[in-house]
Parts: C-alpha cells; sequence; structure tokens
C-alpha cells in the first residue's frame, strides 16, 4: 500500500544521564531492529560517517558513537554527550533519518539534551514521500514511537504524522 509520509516524525526525548558507548550501542541495536519489526522492507543498515553499518553490529556503534562527541562551535563537549545523523535508503529516492543525542549530562531547565528522532526524507530534498508500507503504516509507526520510548527510556515522546 503506498501512503504519503510526508512530515510524519517520531522524537523521544529524556533528560540528563550519563551512558557509556556501549550501553548507546546496545541502544541503537534494539532501535533498528523495532524499526525492523515495524517496516519489514527496511534494510537495517544506516550510513553514518560515511560508513555503513548493519543495525546489529553493536561493536562497530561503539566505536562511532565514541568518535562521535557532541560538538558546539567544532570544538567536542562531553558534557553533551555523543550526536549521530544516521540515514538509510528505504525505497529508490527515499530515505530513513534517525538523528541521536545520548549521554548528555549537561541539562538546561528549558529543554532535555538527549533524543531520539525519526522522519523520512526524500531526494531531492522537500519532495513529496510517498513509499509501499504495510497496512495499518500509521499505527506501526506509533507503535514504533512507543517502542523507542521505552528503549532510550525516555520521558517524552511526540509522533506526528504530516
Amino acid at each position: 500500500m503506498v501512503i504519503d509520509v510526508s512530515g510524519w516524525l517520531l522524537v523521544a526525548e529524556w533528560d540528563a544521564r550519563a551512558e557509556s558507548a556501549d550501553a548507546t550501542a546496545a541502544r541503537i541495536v534494539q532501535s533498528s531492529a523495532a524499526v525492523l519489526e515495524a517496516f519489514p522492507s527496511f534494510n537495517d543498515t544506516w550510513t553514518v560517517h560515511d560508513r555503513t553499518i548493519p543495525g546489529a553490529d553493536a561493536r562497530s556503534w561503539g566505536g562511532v558513537i565514541a568518535a562521535s562527541p557532541y560538538r558546539v562551535d567544532g570544538v567536542a563537549e562531553p558534557a553533551r554527550g555523543s550526536a549521530l545523523s544516521l540515514v538509510s535508503e528505504f525505497e529508490s529516492g527515499t530515505f530513513l533519518r534517525a538523528v541521536i543525542t545520548a549521554g548528555a549530562i549537561f541539562q538546561t531547565t528549558l529543554h532535555k539534551p538527549n533524543e531520539f528522532a525519526l522522519d523520512f526524507v526524500a531526494d531531492p530534498f522537500n519532495a513529496r514521500i510517498e513509499v509501499d508500507l504495510p497496512e495499518r503504516a500509521r499505527r506501526r509507526f506509533g507503535q514504533l514511537g512507543a517502542e523507542i520510548q521505552r528503549i532510550w527510556a525516555a520521558g517524552d515522546l511526540r509522533v506526528e504524522y504530516g
């Protein structure tokens, strides 16, 4: 079933807490498995820093996370954790994008520093995004959000459908 997923977004946010690269890697592996369960056509690989990494490869994720400190004006800020931007081709010209900030121990009263955000993007950027998804795709996306919230022990979850 072809569905317009333009504007679909899920964001799980949580308060500051220290977390090792290995713990974050384990959560990425679980998150990737949850995406695969929700959308079986997902190929379970992600591209990050010009590397393609299988979703289940915790060892590679640990190394990527350790090499991805959150930066402010180009300077690593260890108290802000790690920041990753992952993409995975979902269908020709359509990608899943995950943006993860985890392990931050610095927090202001205005925003939670850690988050996992997932959306669909297209090439060319801002093009309408239509993909072939299983029945009840909206429901699956909402359930995926709840699973991501559980995996990351997130306090807040927002799911949008365009």
